[in-house]
């Protein structure tokens, strides 16, 4: 077959199989406009009164402060070395309650230079296998993904900790996240148990101001937080709750527990033996009485929580502020990958804490998404049937043709009913819930919604983008919409409380008109998005770059200088890089020939 005759195939190929996506999405565009009764259960307009009459009562009148924080990371490979490059930044404006609702004032957005955190972690290849406390070789796209992780856990944690410190001194004010808080939670979660599996975790060795954390602190901060966060109640977690009650009462009997967190005979039985397995895994660090009935905590247990966030603050401050490597406990220990995973955990945990403390409202919003949830196991709980609902696998996908196909009867601002985040860990199933994995992860903590917030003036069916944000559950709003569900897990079934939305959320509709008040139509890139957000994106990719040349023409200089003198320059780069380089200068030495010819 001669060349011609290839290509001419090729491209039949290709036309008839972009016909066939067309087809395809033109039978699911259709499918979602069989759906009109989502948008009369799950879609929900703005009340701009309802949320005027929250925002009073929930900030105060007058003037008040939001922060945007966003973070970016990059990574060089230099003589067998890498050096990753993080950093966060914060923008602030003005905004104002009144009577006649919420005003934000974005002309008077600000950098708060402050709030900005910033790290470069050099590392040689050889030291992965430290990071990720791995003893087998790598392979090339294992060694590739474990490259990204570096960056991006610890460009998590500079944004969260730039979360923290605006929550220490902010009070009614807003802060908005240019990330899912559930999903990094969700995430970071696996790191910390693996973590935990350790004999002897590395966060175990850090030194703090309150001491060493131990492995049992870790493990009781890891689902109580400070205590203050809302705990679900089924197993493990009644093992935690039963903890958090004697750090309050001191002493008590299993009988006396179980009965305070309002548990039948069966489940008293069980948490006497949990308990007891707990204490006996830690070697007996958790109970300094454990007989005749009565159970009494140590008297360090009770003070888990400061050890913890004490080490938390060492490693940030250390890895933001400090001259020494982010990632170095001393001479023999480093943090590995998921240390870092655990302590965004913490994190977590603590802007929760001055998130309560200080009444500000912590919204993540997240503009790329593949969740399939809201479709895949919301709807039909919510629809009572349990069709397939479309074959759109992608919520936004889902969202974004429904707003477009039924412009007429979905205007803008609009968002969805708002779920619990353990919506994700469950799939509806022949009108029942199967657990998607092998268990229920955290529920009754995160609480999320998608959100459409403009239509083009010109064009009804032009609309901004379809995003999710997600918030703390917050009592005083949700309490009243939890409801229990039977979920199918490993073959028993498990009773799970999950908050659905019912009715109005006045908590939701609020931050719809935030939201909706806090964009900026007038640039494309913050059309239907967040100001502040947008500010602080371009920030933070601007200083990765400038920092990024700055430390690469330092190493370049103290790396190639070291290779020249040992006679290894070819083990300074890498050879994609030299060959890259190589064929540039021959096509600039050809275009300067080309033009003397041409002469």
């Amino acid at each position: 077959m001669d060349r011609g005759s290839a290509y001419s195939r090729l491209v039949r190929e290709i036309e008839e199989e972009t016909n066939e996506l067309i087809e395809r999405f033109g039978e699911r565009v259709r499918e979602v406009r069989g759906y009109p009764e989502v948008i009369e259960k799950a879609v929900k307009n703005l009340d701009d009164k309802g949320a005027a009459e929250i925002a009073r009562s929930y900030f105060g009148l007058g003037e008040h402060r939001a922060y945007g924080i966003d973070g970016s990371m990059d990574y060089d490979e230099r003589l067998e070395t890498l050096i990753f490059y993080v950093n966060s930044a914060a923008y602030s404006c003005p905004f104002y309650i009144a009577e006649e609702g919420i005003k934000f004032n974005i002309r008077k957005a600000r950098r708060e230079e402050e709030l900005s955190s910033y790290a470069a972690i050099p590392l040689w290849l050889e030291d992965l296998t430290e990071v990720y406390q791995e003893t087998e070789a790598f392979s090339d796209f294992e060694l590739q993904t474990s490259i990204e992780r570096i960056p991006y856990s610890m460009m998590t944690t500079a944004e969260l900790w730039s979360a923290y410190m605006v929550t220490q001194n902010l009070k009614n004010g807003i802060v908005f996240m240019d990330r899912p808080i559930s999903g990094t939670f969700a995430t970071s979660l696996k790191d910390l148990r693996v973590t935990l599996k350790s004999d002897n975790p590395n966060l175990t060795k850090v030194r703090s101001p309150e001491g060493f954390a131990k492995k049992l602190d870790l493990s009781i901060a890891s689902v109580l937080g400070s205590g203050n966060v809302p705990v679900p109640r089924r197993f493990p977690y009644l093992t935690y709750s039963a903890i958090k009650v004697l750090i309050d009462i001191d002493e008590g009997s299993v009988d006396e527990i179980g009965k305070s967190l309002g548990l039948g005979e069966h489940e008293i039985e069980k948490l006497r033996k949990s308990l007891t397995e707990m204490d006996k895994k830690y070697n007996g660090e958790l109970f300094d009485v454990a007989e005749l009935g009565k159970l009494k905590l140590r008297e360090d247990v009770k003070d888990y929580w400061k050890r913890v966030t004490s080490m938390v603050k060492a490693v940030t401050v250390k890895a933001f502020e400090g001259n020494e490597h982010p990632l170095r406990i001393d001479k023999e220990n480093w943090l590995s990958v998921y240390d870092v995973g655990a302590i965004n955990v913490y994190l977590i945990y603590m802007i929760y804490d001055m998130a309560l403390k200080n009444r500000n409202l912590i919204i993540g919003i997240t503009k790329d998404t593949s969740a399939s949830e809201f479709t895949r196991s919301l709807l039909p709980s919510v629809l009572k049937n349990d069709k397939s609902v479309l074959k759109l696998k992608n919520d936004k996908a889902f969202l974004t043709v429904l707003s477009a196909v039924h412009h007429d009867k979905v205007r803008t601002p609009w968002r969805t009913l708002s779920y619990d985040y353990g919506f994700s860990y469950v799939t509806s199933y022949q009108g029942r819930f199967v657990a998607s994995k092998k268990s229920v992860g955290r529920t009754g903590l995160f609480a999320k919604a998608y959100f459409q917030l403009r239509t083009f003036s010109r064009d009804p069916m032009m609309r901004s983008p379809v995003f999710s944000y997600d918030r703390f559950i917050d009592p005083a709003y949700d309490d009243q919409m939890f409801t229990e569900l039977n979920v199918d897990v490993k073959g028993k079934t498990v009773k799970v409380e999950m908050y659905i939305e019912n009715g109005l959320n006045a908590l939701d509709n609020m931050i719809l008109r935030i939201l909706y008040a806090s964009d900026n139509p007038e640039i494309l890139e913050a059309y239907g998005h967040n100001h502040l957000l947008f500010l602080a994106d371009k920030k933070v990719k601007q200083e990765i770059s400038t920092v990024k040349w700055s430390i690469r023409g330092i190493a370049d200089l103290k790396l190639e200088s070291y290779a020249r003198k040992e006679k290894i320059f070819m083990m300074s780069r890498r050879f994609r890089d030299i060959r890259s380089e190589s064929e540039r200068v021959r096509e600039e030495g050809a275009k300067e020939l080309g033009k003397v010819e041409s002469f």
